[in-house]
């Protein structure tokens, strides 16, 4: 985090930055807890995040929408029987719009993708990387697939051809 920093950043940030953040709506997010004020090491953090990003910040956020937006139809009542109403007609289901549309199957691969190491969703971090070798194991970082080199190792083998 941000209060570890000791050395200036190599990096530029050019423009301005605006930060904030909004009372999470309860119908998507009910379990939030919902702090008004940043901390240092959040801002620093975010900052980051975004430099570091594979995605741009608005794919970033078409994907958590989505997926934010399906949880909270699941939760209505007759979801699931005309989402497989959809699919045995050959519809791939639902569309979802967020802050861009995305399908059914783009959302399901969001939700259950994770970082092997730290456990971040696809769908916060844009697009995980996946092990050159074996293409099974997804990581949000360099950092991460460094740290879990040395367990995965022991079992990682390229897919039979």
């Amino acid at each position: 985090g941000g209060s570890q920093c000791f050395t200036r950043p190599t990096w530029k940030i050019r423009g301005k930055v605006v930060m904030m953040r909004l009372e999470p709506d309860r119908n998507f997010s009910p379990d939030v807890v919902f702090r008004r004020d940043f901390t240092l090491d959040e801002v620093y953090d975010t900052l980051c995040f975004f430099r570091d990003a594979e995605a741009s910040a608005f794919k970033i956020a078409q994907k958590r929408d989505s997926v934010r937006n399906q949880k909270r139809l699941e939760r209505t009542p007759g979801y699931h029987a005309m989402a497989a109403q959809m699919m045995a007609n050959g519809i791939a289901g639902p569309t979802y719009f967020g802050s861009g549309m995305r399908t059914y199957d783009q959302v399901q691969s969001d939700k259950s993708d994770e970082c092997a190491v730290c456990g971040k969703k696809q769908y916060m971090v844009g697009r995980l990387m996946k092990c050159s070798r074996c293409q099974s194991r997804y990581y949000c970082s360099r950092e991460c697939q460094k740290k879990d080199w040395k367990m995965h190792k022991k079992t990682c083998k390229a897919p039979a051809r």
